[in-house]
């Protein structure tokens, strides 16, 4: 973003100092803050707030949209991305059979959520919370992501780069932490995972049905404080505009279904 916008302001947060301080654009900085914790942000300040694969990152997901509705302007966007299903047994999972360095690894990280009471799902991209923050025009679009061999262009090799490197990124402190595993275990079953995974990207069988979705939720701050500017589709599939209803009779309601789309990269 910082690239692409170079008259903007972009800064990003995080609770440790871990992000990069050499060869980044002149008009980006990285702050250490707690999200969980109130916002210093001045209100309607923001033109977008992004958050990407914090899944099991906060307790109170609630708090954390609402935080982000007062800094965001009116008219300014959030946008949450995350993996729908990469740690679910019946996609993830499926690909290994059960007594694989996987499935324990798995079973681990999740045993280890449980105990963190940060349990990691995608109940947090569910519309009806921007919804309840105050955001409008909610869209909620999913991506399939193919993997080494399967995708036909360079993305593949970098998501597959992505994945392998991040396994021990998400496990190791979970397992050390709340199981009490030992470190050097824990690291040596996050290499066969990566090993594993490695070898499953490469055979082309294998790779042409694994799939990753990711799901991508976005909301609008409204212009007008309260005012209901979606469009959604209704029970029978048409589209229906909102545009100055009353709250009361559109905000949160269960009848209307919000704007989804399905794609491809």
């Amino acid at each position: 973003m910082a690239e692409k916008y170079p008259d903007a302001e972009v800064f990003g947060t995080d609770i440790a100092p871990i992000q990069p301080t050499q060869q980044v654009p002149f008009n980006i900085e990285f702050h250490i803050e707690n999200a969980e914790e109130e916002w210093i942000r001045p209100a309607n300040t923001v033109d977008l707030v992004h958050l990407r694969n914090m899944a099991g990152a906060f307790g109170d997901w609630k708090f954390i949209y609402g935080q982000a509705f007062e800094c965001i302007k009116p008219g300014g966007w959030i946008e949450v991305l995350d993996y729908d299903d990469m740690y679910a047994y019946q996609n993830f999972l499926t690909f290994y059979p059960e007594d694989s360095p996987v499935h324990h690894l798995f079973k681990g990280i999740y045993e280890a959520l449980d105990k963190s009471g940060r349990v990691r799902g995608r109940d947090h991209m569910r519309e009806e919370l921007l919804i309840e923050a105050g955001f409008v025009d909610i869209r909620d679009t999913v991506y399939d992501l193919g993997i080494g061999s399967r995708a036909s262009s360079s993305y593949g090799k970098f998501w597959l780069f992505a994945v392998v490197t991040g396994i021990e990124p998400t496990a190791l402190r979970l397992l050390t932490k709340y199981l009490g595993w030992d470190p050097d275990y824990a690291r040596d079953l996050c290499e066969q995972v990566a090993q594993e995974t490695k070898k499953m990207a490469e055979d082309p069988v294998r790779a042409e049905s694994f799939v990753i979705k990711l799901r991508v939720l976005s909301g609008r701050k409204p212009d007008v404080p309260g005012a209901w500017t979606a469009q959604v589709l209704n029970e029978t599939a048409e589209m229906v505009d909102l545009s100055g209803a009353d709250d009361d009779s559109t905000i949160g309601s269960r009848s209307n279904k919000t704007l989804r789309s399905e794609g491809t990269l």
